[in-house]
């Protein structure tokens, strides 16, 4: 069996660890909700666990068995309580057959939508900001230390969000498997998941699975701005960087970063790239899922509790998530105070209960990083970014149409905790809409994205109640039609362009299968391809792979190389992100943004290969604690050959050698 296989099969077994007591606990949700309830918790304690762990006793495979196993006796105690719930669960799958059919169809075809392109081409898993996160996937399994070192920045820690790092780094010491492969595999089934959580969220709180699987699928599929990318792929062009996609009308956003205006094409993009947050979708859903279920469920302490614990982990897991959840509950409590009044008391104690409990969950993270953090999750100043919220209507237009009518009926209903939970998903998306449009953030443009795309989750759930409402309305009118009248009804035409529109939203998801038709990458000596993301790097770099691999085969530790660095969107450092050392400085673009200072260092390096005085070269690397320098395509070609000749006479010490790439040790 394929070891890719194994790993799958493992992350579904993972997810089903805490089910029965999941089952026991929450007995009146339905079988999809249960399932994405114990996926996510199972997850969520996993890595938190681990991580806790990890500061003090480092991360080893005793520690992962350890707390799967302290997860798994949790099961123990609904047997205990009531010897029936084992009867009694396999009585409730086999009595809700439709929403186990519902549950296993939502998570596998978005699992294979996701996964098919990565099969034919699987260096999609090293695309983008990917070489950045493999690397630190990689610290973290060379020095199994937490907070992992910098290995774009020797002689620092990492400051960018990195637990779901630690997630993929725990799989892959479990399995003793190549992040880059491990990477492809995980990014499909969290897509899975996020499906999942887009219909127990749309069911929770519309108790109709018709419109959960319609909210399910704006949610996940995208809106007709995602046509224009399939047009533009199948004209030949590339798709667009990763999760953007190019404004028809060439609005300038960002003077200073694009000259171009970006958006979000759809929410289903984001799994073409391995960002964080591709990873934090289904928890920040589950948790958005939470504050409806702490609605409905007024008196529940215990949801209480478990709302603090998941705000904490998405702090942990991508900081300005956490505060678009923030800003949420407060924007909410303010409007349910002002318009119930006494009833939102209560409500209002719980939700800031939850704030606080967030706090107490991240307060080892702080206490880890006292003195060290560099302000990467404080880059915030206003500022207001020209034309951004035309921008926003101009590609949420469907949403806005159709969320607009969910989103009145659900106000307009009599039940209270219906208008309180719709109260609640509005606060987000003005939240969200105030958040990025009047608050900018100093960073790539994609976290302007990255928080506005947030609202796609509320806009879901309303656009599903808008598209049902407007067919309720024209579907009567359409029995005792001839095919004829049908045709020229004006209340036809609306059901029809409801479908067309709804065709739409969902076509752009082919774009990935047009654009890997065209870029389907060779077999490497043979091998099959796999679902290993560095097959490409292999087939165009094979002296440059397999120096890496011997760097990580028979050099011990965590030395620190010394190789060229680029500005962006390179296969180097490749030192970094195959062999798992860290090098002297990575991306400039990337270390900048985390408030590192790279010119003077950038300068060194340049100087360090380009000078002929071997006791200034000499100085300079023992002032980096340079241990080992590495000579490849990249150095050969950019660096002058009789300034590199110095790196081959004494001190230095040539530990390896081929066609291309040379490695000197460094003398101390």
């Amino acid at each position: 069996m394929p070891l890719e296989v194994v790993i799958f099969l493992a992350l579904t077994a993972f997810s089903f660890l805490l089910f029965p007591l999941v089952n026991s606990l929450f007995q009146s949700l339905s079988i999809p909700e249960k399932i994405f309830i114990s996926s996510i918790l199972s997850f969520a304690f996993l890595s938190y666990l681990i991580w806790l762990i990890s500061i003090w006793f480092s991360l080893y495979i005793s520690v992962i068995l350890l707390v799967t196993g302290l997860l798994g006796a949790l099961n123990i105690y609904p047997y205990f309580q009531n010897p029936i719930n084992k009867k009694d669960l396999k009585q409730k799958l086999l009595a809700n057959k439709d929403e186990v059919l519902i549950t296993v169809l939502l998570f596998f075809i978005s699992f294979v939508l996701i996964l098919l392109p990565r099969i034919f081409n699987p260096a999609i898993g090293l695309a983008g900001d990917t070489w950045w996160h493999a690397a630190v996937v990689g610290q973290i399994i060379t020095t199994r230390s937490i907070p992992p070192p910098n290995p774009w920045y020797s002689g620092s820690q990492v400051t960018y969000p990195y637990f779901f790092h630690l997630f993929t780094a725990i799989f892959c010491i479990l399995f003793q498997e190549e992040v880059s492969v491990v990477f492809n595999v995980e990014i499909p089934f969290f897509a899975g998941l996020t499906a999942l959580g887009g219909y127990s969220l749309a069911y929770r709180f519309t108790k109709s699975k018709k419109i959960g699987l319609l909210s399910t699928l704006f949610l996940f599929c995208g809106n007709l701005s995602g046509v224009y990318i399939l047009i533009y792929v199948l004209q030949g062009n590339p798709i667009p960087q990763s999760h953007h996609i190019y404004t028809l009308t060439q609005i300038y956003l960002w003077d200073h970063w694009y000259r171009t205006g970006t958006f979000a094409a759809s929410f289903i993009s984001y799994f073409f790239s391995t960002e964080p947050i591709t990873y934090s979708w289904p928890f920040f859903i589950f948790t958005i899922y939470l504050l409806i279920l702490s609605i409905q469920y007024e008196k529940n302490w215990f949801i209480t509790a478990l709302l603090g614990f998941m705000m904490g982990y998405i702090l942990l897991t991508y900081p300005f998530e956490y505060l678009t959840l923030l800003g949420t509950v407060l924007l909410f409590i303010l409007t349910f105070v002002i318009v119930w009044r006494k009833k939102a008391l209560n409500q209002a104690f719980k939700l800031l209960l939850s704030v606080g409990l967030s706090a107490i969950v991240y307060l080892p993270y702080l206490y880890l990083n006292y003195g060290r953090i560099r302000g990467f999750n404080f880059w915030i100043y206003a500022k207001l970014p020209r034309l951004g919220l035309w921008v926003y209507l101009a590609y949420f237009g469907i949403f806005l149409f159709l969320g607009t009518i969910g989103a009145y009926t659900s106000l307009r209903s009599k039940n209270h905790q219906f208008r309180a939970q719709s109260i609640l998903l509005l606060s987000m998306i003005a939240f969200s809409l105030f958040f990025a449009n009047i608050w900018y953030l100093h960073t790539w443009p994609n976290t302007y994205n990255q928080i506005t795309v947030q609202t796609w989750i509320p806009f879901s759930v309303f656009a599903g109640i808008g598209f049902k409402r407007v067919f309720q309305y024209t579907l009567p009118r359409f029995r005792g039609m001839t095919i004829k009248e049908f045709m020229f009804s004006k209340n036809s035409l609306i059901g029809i362009c409801l479908v067309i529109v709804l065709a739409l939203t969902t076509l752009h998801t082919l774009t990935p299968f047009f654009h890997i038709s065209r870029h389907v990458a060779a077999p490497f000596e043979g091998e099959k391809n796999g679902l290993d993301a560095l097959v490409e790097f292999k087939r165009d770099h094979p002296e440059e792979y397999e120096a890496l691999m011997w760097i990580r085969e028979n050099i011990p530790g965590n030395p620190i190389f010394l190789e060229k660095y680029t500005h962006a969107y390179k296969w180097y450092p490749r030192v970094a992100t195959v062999a798992h050392k860290r090098v002297v400085l990575g991306w400039t673009s990337h270390m900048r943004q985390y408030l590192y200072l790279v010119e003077e260092r950038a300068a060194d390096i340049d100087l360090m290969y380009t000078t002929s005085d071997l006791e200034q070269c000499l100085e300079l690397l023992r002032a980096y604690d340079v241990d080992y320098v590495y000579i490849g395509f990249i150095e050969k070609e950019s660096y002058p050959a009789n300034s590199l000749a110095k790196f081959s006479k004494t001190p230095f010490e040539k530990v390896y050698e081929n066609d291309v790439v040379q490695i000197l040790k460094v003398p101390k």
